[in-house]
């Protein structure tokens, strides 16, 4: 059975977190890996073991959570520069190094699909019109208003 990502972005405003987007994120096991130790096949370092959920979640995260109850797993989060700075360079790594390989049987049929997994800012969304890592790098091309961001993410089989 295949184990797949939710992933979710929130952003603090007024010293709350609100829910900013959640992007398409492809089944990717060294990324999983990367993120939280979940299908970690090929002995990546991960940036953390799972962390849970946030306590202060946001309303919609949380509902989104909720939703996959005992089927969500390596419920986790990631903040501050270091570690959105990290996922980022370790998923354009991904990128550059990957090409889409699906292999097939005698008869076509698909036996071993490996997913594409494509640039960050494809899958992240933007941050207000730049990067989730420049919030940190470029603090003043942001709304004061934003006062941190963060990835909240979890996996089902």
């Amino acid at each position: 059975m295949g184990c797949d990502i939710h992933f979710h972005s929130e952003v603090k405003i007024y010293g709350k977190w609100e829910h900013y987007g959640s992007p398409l994120m492809m089944r990717d096991y060294d990324l999983f890996a990367f993120m939280a130790d979940v299908r970690n096949y090929n002995d990546i370092t991960p940036i953390s073991q799972p962390k849970g959920l946030p306590d202060d979640i946001s309303v919609v995260t949380k509902v989104a959570a909720e939703i996959w109850g005992a089927d969500g797993h390596s419920h986790s989060f990631l903040t501050g520069r270091d570690e959105i700075r990290r996922l980022e360079e370790f998923m354009k790594s991904l990128d550059k190094s990957r090409q889409k390989v699906d292999e097939v049987d005698e008869n076509g049929k698909l036996i071993n699909g490996n997913w594409y997994f494509y640039f960050p800012e494809k899958d992240l969304d933007y941050l207000f019109g730049g990067s989730w890592s420049g919030f940190y790098e470029y603090p003043k091309n942001y709304p004061p208003q934003i006062e941190d961001v963060r990835f909240v993410f979890w996996f089902d089989n």
